[in-house]
């Protein structure tokens, strides 16, 4: 019996020491794999890291030169620090629309195939681009290998992109009340006001954040003195710029600084009309302040010494 015992504990012991050897063999390998795998995912995750910062630096930088503002002339991109231009091969509207869309500038109006801008002298960086007109960055699109063409600077690429339609109401009390002028080709000019209506105020007021139109014609807010861009503008209502409504091309009129357009909005705190003709509070019935007053005068004109007369 006492034999059998010690024949038993021997066992165990012999046992129970093979166990742990071959226990700890296994946890020491498993530390050592999962100290292998903690250091493969972190240099997994530094090179991937690297990868993407690559990948954002390999974003192309482009501008436009040599026109008089940011959004138009010769299209350049730079690539490893260095500005080339782009070739005309394959260009479109569509990679124009993509190039306009990033230099947060309008549409494009003119994508050229000349050198209305001049001729390029670095690197010619693309060659066959090919956009679907949706991406927002010219990287997105198709090209071949940058550097490799078959060009010469002749046929750099120049796009002419129109710029944002920047409007303000100046001379008032505040933003939302006073003569309209719109932005453009860098300089401020006012706007005519044949055919001038509620819609157009309501364009005006909704684009400046400044509510619903409250008044159109007066008070008045003085006469300008530079350029009159636009006339015969004509808005639904529903646009969400001016620049959106239909208007005769820039800077053809046939107005004065008489007639600016002066627009009032309901951001703006002040007295409402209590009174027209109608002894109504309402400043809608009877009188209209959204006429425009080429429909209610006579305008004359002398053209080739005859008195031509407008109403």
């Amino acid at each position: 019996m006492t034999l059998a015992v010690n024949l038993l504990t021997v066992f165990t012991s012999v046992f129970t020491s093979v166990l742990y050897k071959r226990s700890s063999h296994l946890y020491q390998q498993f530390h050592h794999d999962y100290l292998l795998f903690a250091n493969m995912r972190t240099i997994d995750c530094v090179v991937l890291g690297f990868l993407f910062g690559l990948a954002i630096s390999d974003s192309l930088n482009i501008r436009l030169v040599d026109g008089n503002s940011s959004c138009k002339g010769r299209l350049e991109v730079n690539r490893n620090g260095i500005w080339g231009t782009v070739c005309n091969d394959q260009w479109d509207k569509k990679d124009a629309k993509v190039v306009c869309k990033q230099l947060q500038c309008g549409p494009p109006k003119f994508s050229y195939e000349c050198q209305p801008f001049g001729e390029g002298s670095g690197p010619i960086w693309l060659d066959e681009v090919k956009c679907t007109g949706n991406e927002f960055s010219l990287s997105e699109c198709k090209f071949n290998e940058p550097g490799v063409h078959d060009c010469e600077h002749r046929e750099d690429v120049s796009v002419l992109c129109r710029e944002h339609f920047k409007i303000q109401l100046v001379n008032g009390s505040s933003r939302c009340a006073g003569r309209l002028e719109v932005f453009y080709d860098g300089e401020w000019g006012s706007v005519c006001d044949d055919d001038w209506d509620r819609s157009d105020s309501q364009v005006v007021c909704h684009q400046l954040g400044c509510g619903g139109p409250q008044l159109n014609r007066g008070p008045r807010f003085g006469q300008a003195s530079g350029r009159i861009w636009l006339d015969d503008v004509q808005c639904n209502g529903n646009e969400n710029s001016l620049e959106e409504c239909k208007h005769r091309t820039w800077s053809y009129n046939d107005c004065t600084h008489e007639e600016d357009v002066s627009v009032h909005c309901t951001g703006i705190a002040g007295p409402r009309l209590k009174k027209l003709q109608n002894g109504f509070g309402s400043p809608f019935r009877g009188l209209s302040p959204f006429h425009s007053s080429r429909k209610n005068k006579i305008k004359k004109r002398t053209i080739n010494g005859k008195e031509d007369r407008k109403v």
